[in-house]
């Protein structure tokens, strides 16, 4: 290891001394041939570079022996580039757009004549890539700033190039929240890769928050950005740390003269479309209200002294914006809760009310007179205050809510950039975000009782970096910066939740822990929707990357090496379940079912958990002992070599070596832990009765005794402590070598076609949510107890050690350890591309993309129980209907003394095919049309990093199906469009039938996969009940999208699932992923009015946006009911979030100058 370590440490000191840095690239290069009238090369010819918007001589070039010039390191911007040799006339070709990560070809044919005689050449509105086999995606400045976003989110524009499908289909918020409350998360997967393998930067900065790598820190204002680009697959070495899609936002720098603008967006009810299951509800939910205003400015220019500094406006420029949102919108919720009748204590069924010592239903009754305190409690502080249900096409139980969100935000940019010489160049950027928000479904949460779990949030984030661009000499560069990257979390809870707001529940029940959360217990009652809240959280992420870059022009080669830094810290607590949670199910029925039962089976189930719940029948209560909190720290070195080929004028080879050196992470609080399988000792485990609890102190049920070696914390390791790895808590895989070649041609030798085809290997850095998680979840930091049919007012009373049950360890969503040995995820990816110009102003492309990814990360259970083997021991499957009833499973599992242990293991694999199709077509200076079309098919045997488990542990081929974003088919289009009349706008009719200006995106997808579930049954025997992170699926027998209805009644063919029979010992053979869920289409149109007050750079615009302008109802995959237990098994419900967005108004109104 320590060889290892001095081998990368000196080549990591190489690479910074005479290398290319390996941090992201936030300039383009310019390069061409020189040559004469007859096709012959022009050596020594003077190639002059000027960045026309700063009117700067950037670069001075002489071509070489075979007439080439190669300039690289140039910022973006518009180019005039001039070639001059005497005997040949000057030829300058004008109107050259530099992009972001561009390799722009810019050719020049030389006609015999005086030096002094010039040829002007306006370069195509289009050009064709033939030196680079990178598949990008252009976002330019007039689709930045001419599209209509519907939350003014860069985020969005992703979304307009081949080879990417889109999860959130709803309006891209900034921050961290949704209105649900849910996470709000960057959901692109791009060329079939999970949407935590992408990689989102600022000027080259990184902007991820990596505790799960699916949220972003900063959010710049449309109007600060200058144009974006996306890396689609197979960049080059020098671009890293993800598998994915690589997502570079450039942001605006200052000219040589004052340019800014002034803005306010405004929405209002009034203007917006009411959503589909607000009109569906009994009584009609009314359109919420909403009050939306988002307004800034923006300003840039020289910086200068008339006389005495600057004075020639070419050496310093300074760029800021300041942006505003006040956003108030409500976001309707879809709840089940008890009728009235049933807050009293009385039900349409018999329910049971009294049981024997073994659980079993002695007596029944259609009504309940005592209710335990605790039950009172949560009514008078909780249920009394909901309306009543008002949604009875969903159930009787179904409640609509309108709730309110609060979505404000403010944003600063600040840019300076200052030439020294044409030498020396460099840029500075600040930028702060301050978002508060407020969440009625509470953070993270989605809760959908009103008011219970609201919480208020603020999600600051700020970014500072520095870069500079040296050039030695003309084929020797350098640059290199530092970047710091900050976000935070700061959320409290207000709702019902919070023990002032619920003082009856706070004073009528004592826990086992004291809890540090300020909230009351958690409540989950089987058939209505959970009490539960989230908080208080504090969660802080800083990165500083450090990186030097270094280019080499060498003849035809252009050689690249690199380094760069990132030191990652990751601060959070869990703010979970130290308040508790009791649950009630729906069992035991009560005596003879069928004549007790006369409305449906899921009401009497409703009815039953309530009747459980008012008794005070708890089956089980769980609380943490602390509300953790975990401080993650990593290092992450990469470096690598690249050579650009410039094989012949018409082919450009690129081959580069990259290394990726992740070390893993360490603690900085010292509390840091793990799960080791080969650590675990047999010998060490504890007595397991025959009713599946642990045997600690007396003679065992069912016979055994006690083991007097029994370890409760066998198998576990502590960083620094007892860890094989030190500090760290698994290895660091030391093998992450990356090779790339991509080969470009030019088969015809005039830059109108290009044929590239690549392959490469890319390394991901994951995420370090998961190490905060074996902290939160398991020994020694956080103890747990679960205790079976606790006293609802005192479920421990006073003794912590009455739960005998073996402890459970992760979840769904959640990991108790990491894979060892560790593997770094890493995917390969190839590619066939053909790109021609049809005119100089269209432009088509076609290719093939493919990918596999291995060593993907994926939550699983590994201490599941043989399918099979519990019958085989005389137990009956019929029996295995929840936890408690699956205890006995517990004498069979691998790991005994322990219940299910999820966690993470990086053993998982997907494949992905496409094809992709782009047609571009321009009009002027600022029309344009982009159409995409993409066929693709994803495939995987676990579709999230920690969000999904395999069902069989011992099957992981059984869950070889579609991944999360695998839609067959995507369309996109956008464009931008000037009417073409009066567009000199003189006199009064100009002025009123000139400007006009359309603009517009169009989406289509076919929809998403859907797994379909089953609950309380387990007939294989697998022990899946209760916390493992796995859940159960029935059996199939057909295909369920065949035939299907598609209505809101009948979403998919529900026939084709049945129950598992509970003697198959085998669990259900249904697929995941096999319903395809709803479709999207939408349409944005908006109108433009552009007046012009003076001159052609001061106009007003004033602008008519409309968000899915034909009100098309577009269903989410959160509204279709895939429980097949469910009563509204197979329909479309309105979930936590209802619908996506119905149209929406929006009106805006800009001053440009």
């Amino acid at each position: 290891m320590r060889r290892l370590f001095v081998l990368v440490l000196v080549v990591v000191l190489c690479a910074g001394w005479c290398g290319r840095a390996a941090a992201q690239e936030v300039t383009g290069s310019i390069l061409g041939t020189v040559t004469d009238s007859k096709g012959g090369v022009v050596p020594n010819a003077k190639v002059t570079i000027t960045n026309t918007d700063q009117q700067i001589v950037v670069r001075t070039l002489t071509t070489d022996d075979r007439g080439q010039y190669v300039a690289p390191l140039l910022p973006i911007g518009q180019y005039s580039v001039t070639a001059e040799i005497a005997g040949f006339r000057k030829v300058t070709q004008s109107g050259v757009t530099l992009n972001v990560n561009d390799k722009l070809a810019v050719n020049f044919r030389m006609e015999v004549g005086a030096i002094s005689e010039t040829v002007n050449v306006e370069a195509d509105a289009l050009h064709v890539d033939t030196l680079s086999v990178v598949p990008t995606g252009l976002i330019t400045g007039t689709q930045v700033r001419e599209l209509s976003l519907g939350t003014r989110n860069y985020e969005q524009l992703v979304s307009l190039m081949p080879g990417v499908s889109m999860g959130n289909l709803n309006q891209l918020y900034v921050g961290n929240s949704l209105p649900s409350g849910l996470a709000a998360t960057v959901s692109f997967s791009i060329n079939g890769q999970r949407n935590g393998s992408n990689y989102w930067t600022i000027d080259g900065i990184d902007n991820v928050d990596r505790g799960s790598n699916l949220t972003l820190s900063n959010f710049p204002s449309v109007d600060a950005i200058s144009e974006f680009k996306v890396l689609r697959s197979e960049y080059d070495a020098e671009f890293g740390r993800a598998g994915g899609g690589i997502i570079n936002v450039a942001t605006k720098s200052g000219g040589n003269s004052f340019h800014g603008n002034a803005y306010e967006f405004f929405r209002n009810n009034v203007l917006a479309a009411n959503n589909f299951f607000n009109n569906a509800a009994t009584p009609q939910v009314k359109r919420p209200p909403l009050r939306y205003n988002d307004f800034g400015y923006t300003i840039g220019g020289p910086v200068f002294i008339p006389n005495h500094y600057n004075a020639n406006k070419d050496k310093t420029f300074f760029f800021f914006s300041e942006e505003f949102r006040r956003v108030i919108t409500y976001t309707t919720f879809g709840a089940t809760e008890p009728t009235a009748a049933m807050l009293a204590g009385n039900f349409q069924n018999n329910v049971c009310v009294t049981f024997n010592a073994g659980g079993t239903c002695t007596a029944n009754s259609n009504t309940i007179t005592t209710f335990n305190p605790a039950a009172a409690a949560y009514i008078k502080d909780f249920y009394s205050k909901f309306p009543g249900p008002n949604n009875p096409t969903g159930s009787i139980f179904s409640l609509l809510t309108a709730q309110r969100n609060i979505f404000n935000g403010r944003q600063e940019v600040i840019r300076g950039d200052h030439v020294f010489s044409s030498k020396l160049s460099v840029f500075a950027r600040y930028e702060h975000d301050s978002i508060p928000t407020q969440e009625p479904g509470g953070l993270f949460t989605g809760d959908v009782l009103p008011g219970v779990a609201t919480t208020s949030t603020n999600s600051p984030g700020w970014q500072a970096m520095g870069h500079y661009t040296f050039t030695m000499r003309p084929n020797l560069l350098n640059d290199g910066g530092y970047g710091f990257n900050y976000s935070a979390i700061i959320s409290n809870p207000i709702g019902l939740e919070l023990k002032s707001q619920s003082p009856d529940v706070a004073s009528a029940i004592t826990l086992p822990f004291a809890s540090t959360l300020n909230r009351v217990p958690s409540v989950l009652i089987s058939g209505i929707s959970t009490i539960t809240g989230f908080g208080s959280y504090r969660d802080y992420n800083r990165d500083h990357n450090v990186f030097d870059n270094l280019t080499w022009i060498r003849g035809r080669h252009t050689l690249k090496f690199g380094v760069s830094y990132h030191h990652y810290q990751k601060a959070e607590n869990a703010g979970g379940n130290n308040v508790g949670s009791f649950s009630f199910p729906a069992s035991p029925s009560p005596t003879q079912l069928g004549a007790n039962c006369v409305t449906t089976a899921a009401i009497c189930s409703t009815e039953q958990a309530w009747a459980n719940f008012l008794l005070g029948n708890v089956a089980t209560f769980s609380q943490s002992s602390q509300d953790a909190g975990a401080d993650i720290r990593e290092h992450q070195w990469e470096t690598y070599g690249q050579d650009e080929f410039r094989m012949s004028p018409r082919v450009t080879v690129t081959l580069g070596l990259r290394y990726s050196w992740f070390q893993q992470p360490y603690s900085g609080n010292g509390q840091l832990n793990n799960f080791d399988p080969l650590l675990y000792n047999p010998a060490n485990a504890p007595t397991i009765s025959t009713n599946g609890r642990l045997c600690l102190v007396t003679a065992c049920p069912g016979g055994g005794t006690p083991n007097p070696n029994y370890d409760p914390l066998n198998g576990f390791i502590i960083a620094a402590k007892n860890s094989p790895f030190g500090s760290h808590i698994s290895n660091t895989d030391n093998k992450n070598f990356a090779p790339r070649i991509g080969i470009a041609w030019d088969p015809f030798g005039d830059g109108k076609t290009a044929v590239r085809t690549g392959y490469g290997i890319f390394y991901d850095a994951t995420l370090v949510g998961t190490f905060e998680q074996n902290v939160f979840n398991d020994p020694p930091f956080t103890t747990s107890v679960s205790i079976v049919s606790a006293p609802f007012t005192n479920p421990s009373g006073g003794n912590l050690n009455i739960s005998a049950n073996p402890p459970a360890f992760g979840g769904s969503g959640s990991a108790a350890f990491i894979s060892l040995p560790w593997h770094t995820p890493y995917t390969q990816q190839w590619s066939l591309d053909i790109q021609r110009q049809l005119k100089k102003d269209m432009l088509v492309d076609i290719g093939y993309y493919g990918n596999n990814a291995h060593h993907l990360l994926g939550v699983i259970d590994i201490n599941q129980v043989q399918p099979g083997v519990g019958a085989a021991n005389g137990l009956n499957p019929a029996t295995f209907t929840s936890a408690t009833a699956e205890l006995p499973l517990n004498q069979f599992r691998p790991f005994l003394g322990y219940g299910a242990i999820s966690g993470i293991q990086n053993r998982f694999n997907s494949n992905y095919h496409s094809l992709q199709t782009q047609f571009q077509k321009r009009w002027g200076a600022n029309s344009l049309f982009v159409f995409n079309y993409t066929w693709s098919h994803n495939l995987t045997n676990n579709p999230s990093d920690r969000s999904n488990a395999p069902q069989n542990t011992y099957n992981i081929n059984a869950e070889y199906g579609p991944s999360t974003l695998d839609r067959r088919q995507n369309v996109t289009a956008s464009y931008v469009y000037d009417l073409p009349w009066y567009k000199a706008q003189a006199g009064l009719a100009g002025h009123v039938l000139g400007g006009w200006e359309v603009s517009g995106l169009v989406y289509y997808y076919t929809g998403t996969p859907l797994t379909v579930t089953t609950s309380n049954t387990d007939p294989g025997g697998l022990g899946l009940l209760g916390a493992s992170a796995s859940s159960a699926r029935p059996d199939i027998t057909g295909n369920p999208n065949s035939g299907a209805a598609h209505t809101v009644a009948s979403f998919f063919n529900t026939s084709v699932f049945t129950p598992t029979p509970t003697n198959a010992n085998r669990p259900g053979n249904a697929g995941r992923g096999v319903v395809t869920g709803p479709s999207f289409q939408r349409w944005d149109v908006s109108l433009f009015k552009n007046t012009k007050l003076r001159g052609e750079n001061m106009y007003v615009q004033f602008r008519a946006e409309t968000f899915n302008l034909f009100n098309h109802t577009n269903f989410q995959n959160t509204n279709v009911s895939t429980n097949i237990t469910s009563a509204t098994f197979g329909k479309l419900i309105p979930g936590a979030s209802g619908a996506a967005d119905p149209r929406i108004l929006q009106l805006g109104l800009k001053l440009y100058f």
